[in-house]
Formats: C-alpha cells, structure tokens, sequence
C-alpha cells in the first residue's frame, strides 16, 4: 500500500444502520467506488468517520462489506467517541442528533493524508468520467471541483446510469421516470432545468410568478444543489476554508454554506461538465416537502449570507474562529481495515 496518497474519500457514518438500509448501502458504496479507483490505479485513502458509535450493535468494521485484494485504496476508520459527541453538541449549542455531519466530515478532512480531499456522502457511488477526471487532471489549488448528484433506485441491480429517478441540477432537481431511456431523461431534465433557470432569473417582478429574492436568483448562478455529494478541493485549500461551519443547529443547508464561504474566500466554483455522482435513495430524517422550524432557520441563513458577501460584497473572519475545527485539540484512533 501507497505512503502518500493522490486522493483521500471522507465520509461519516455511524453503526446504527440509518433508514434500516445504510449498511447496504455503505457496502455498495464502497465496494463500487472501491473497484473503479483500483482500475484507474489512483492511490486512495478511504477515510470512514465513525461518529457516536452505537455501544449495543455491531461495529461498523464488522457489518461492512469490504472489498478484497487492494493494491491502490487503504480504508481507514477515525471513531469518534459518544462522550466527545456530546461534548461537541453542548460547544457548538447545536440541536442533539446521532451523527453532526460536517463536524465528522471535518474530522476527516483535518487528518486526511492526500493530496487531493474529496467529501462525498456515504451511500454515493462516483461515475466512471469523475473517476476519469481525478486520474487524468491535475487538481489546482483555490478551486472548488463540483459534479451533479443523481439520485437512484438503491434497490434495482442494474448499472446506476439505468436506474436514475432524480437529477440535482443548477437551481432546479428534477425527476424522470426510470424506464425513460438515458438519452431522454438527460435531455429532458437539462433542457426544463434550463428553461427553470431562465425563467425565474428574468421573469419581471410585476409578472405573475411566485416571488424570489435577489439572493434565491443566485442559487441559480452556481452549482449549490446537493452540493454536499460532492466536493472535491486541495487538502490546502481545505485546510485555508477551515473546513465546513461546525456551529449550525443542523446540517441542512451546511454545504450550500460551504460554497458561498468559498466565494468568499476568492475560491473558483469549477463544475466538471458531464460527470455525475450516483446517491441511493432513502428515507430521510428531514424533508424538504415538510420543512421544519430549523431548516427554516438556515435557509433564512443561507440567503442572507448570499446577499451580505456576494451581492454586498462584505467581508469578515467569521470562519477564523474555527482554529480547532476537524476536533484537532483531541487524540483520535484510527483502525485501518
């Protein structure tokens, strides 16, 4: 196995199989993404945060599926304890929940060993043309690399581009019927998206339409849907943003932060053309067709830090007080599977 890595996958999880399907879809994950980067040959550090780990069911190493015979990808588990949870919940006042996301996936991007750092979601398999890219590109500096999430039937076993229900795009998600042919789904949905972009970006404010602020029209500019699913910067350039916010009540809406603090930061918003991530459906602990009081709250947030450091163009340091960020006063074991 590699010393040094071209590229370090972080994801959390935790070991209390959400949705009653996680597991499964953690292993065929891992599995997928696992077999497409030993092809390309990219050495891989596959690092897995195991965030509040449930003391009465199986480990996560145990219930995992991994995959055998590895020349090019090392998976690594940081576990971080229920008492430092709880000690993370009262720091940053946030409201109690079994994983906090973004402090987890900042747990792995300050210890990652790679070159490169690619944050993704731990149910997301890559595209062969992401695969592609991340072999054949040499990565830059004080740029955000973004590819377009699409959902699947986790259930089908078929090849995910044949299973796709939903596509995130630029402003708009939008959702195909499986049995539509590849070819017409990808039209379809670029083209409404388009059309979605255009529309609601020059309607006239005296027109007919639903009201949208200054500040939701440039959710329409960048690539902020789902944006969670893939982020893919130097490990100095993560090192210089701080990682992701860690004091948010919840973690919605945390990685459309992330991308206005990296605008803001003078980092380039690079979507790479034609790539696509795969992420298998399942329930969800918050829906955005029934959204809570919180996620409220950091939508609400979301746009007026748009409008304070994009369209105002302001300033600060908010994101210099997280000198501790990623948990680096504390001294966390690593298993290495």
């Amino acid at each position: 196995m590699a010393s040094s890595f071209q590229l370090s996958i972080v994801v959390a999880a935790r070991n209390d199989n959400y949705g009653g399907d996680f597991n499964q879809r953690l292993s065929r994950s891992i599995l997928w993404n696992a077999s497409l980067l030993e092809e390309w040959q990219i050495t891989t550090e596959y690092v897995v945060v195991n965030w509040n780990p449930d003391k009465n069911k199986p480990t996560l190493q145990s219930a995992i599926s991994w995959p055998l015979n590895r020349k090019y990808v090392q998976f690594r588990i940081i576990e971080v304890s229920e008492a430092l949870h709880k000690k993370q919940v009262e720091r940053n006042s946030l409201k109690p929940a079994n994983v906090l996301e973004f402090i987890a996936k900042n747990v792995g991007i300050r210890r990652a060993m790679g070159h490169a750092i690619l944050c993704t979601n731990a149910d997301v398999q890559l595209s062969v043309d992401v695969i592609r890219y991340i072999a054949e590109k040499p990565l830059q500096d004080q740029v955000l690399y973004r590819a377009i999430r699409l959902d699947i039937d986790q259930n089908s076993k078929r090849e995910p581009k044949r299973c796709i229900t939903r596509w995130f795009l630029q402003g708009s998600t939008i959702r195909t019927p499986r049995y539509w042919p590849y070819v017409v789904q990808h039209v379809y949905a670029h083209q409404l998206a388009a059309l979605k972009r255009f529309y609601y970006k020059n309607a006239p404010d005296w027109h007919y339409v639903p009201s949208i602020s200054r500040a939701e029209k440039v959710l329409f500019d960048y690539p902020f849907n789902a944006s969670g699913d893939f982020a893919l910067m130097t490990k100095s350039s993560w090192a210089k943003m701080g990682g992701y916010r860690e004091a948010c009540i919840i973690s919605t809406h945390v990685d459309s932060l992330h991308l206005v603090d990296c605008l803001r930061r003078d980092i380039r918003i690079e979507l790479l053309t034609g790539t696509y991530v795969y992420h298998q459906e399942h329930t969800r602990r918050y829906s955005f067709d029934s959204p809570s009081n919180e996620m409220h709250f950091m939508y609400k947030l979301l746009c007026k830090t748009i409008t304070s450091y994009i369209l105002e163009e302001a300033k600060d340091n908010i994101l210099a007080e997280q000198d501790g960020w990623g948990m680096s006063d504390e001294k966390l074991e690593s298993v290495y599977v």
